[in-house]
């Protein structure tokens, strides 16, 4: 997986750490915040490193995620890529001292940052995004080799009309290559276009 590539899926990633945010009605502190309306829940210098963090893992693991075998289990690569991703969002949450409100929640001390149906339904909607990215990567690759077919095989017929004799060059249900007479209309041959 290349840099940029990484960036985008973690972009949409990082959505999905604001998204729980929004939902909780909190705000990471920043020394970058300048008050304006309408500023993210992540911003400035917590987010660039949140990001950062999201694609270094990305990159590293790219080799390792699979859509083959039980997503569900908690030791399948997909998923532990999406505890991974999930803990550097707990990692700045703990350094920010900051607390995701659960119903789950009983008070001990040894609960974390991010907690119960909360973390469960954040580690399955990034699963879901890594699931959706690497269907679509499939899909982008599959398509560069039908492109790379259809090229192939659009030169070796462009190389085989210039090289044909005159008459040999119309293409029509006669077939291709059919021996046309100079002045022969192509309707005799069910051939409607010449090319």
């Amino acid at each position: 997986m290349d840099e940029e590539r990484a960036y985008e899926i973690a972009l949409r990633i990082r959505d999905e750490f604001e998204d729980l945010l929004d939902e909780k009605n909190i705000t990471i502190p920043s020394a970058d915040r300048e008050g304006a309306p309408g500023e993210a829940r992540l911003y400035g210098e917590e987010n660039l490193r949140l990001v950062d963090s999201i694609v270094e893992l990305l990159i590293k693991h790219a080799d390792e995620i699979t859509l083959q075998g039980d997503i569900d289990d908690s030791s399948h690569p997909l998923r532990e890529l999406a505890i991974l991703l999930c803990d550097e969002f707990e990692d700045l949450l703990d350094d920010k001292s900051i607390m995701i409100p659960s119903a789950d929640r009983e008070g001990r001390a040894e609960e974390a940052c991010l907690y119960g149906s909360e973390y469960y339904a954040l580690e399955d909607g990034v699963v879901e995004i890594l699931m959706e990215e690497l269907a679509a990567g499939a899909k982008r690759e599959d398509a560069a080799e039908i492109c790379a077919e259809a090229r192939e095989t659009v030169e070796a017929m462009q190389k085989a009309m210039a090289t044909a004799p005159e008459g040999l060059t119309r293409i029509g249900s006669a077939g291709v290559g059919a021996r046309m007479m100079p002045g022969q209309p192509a309707s005799e041959h069910g051939n409607e276009s010449v090319r």
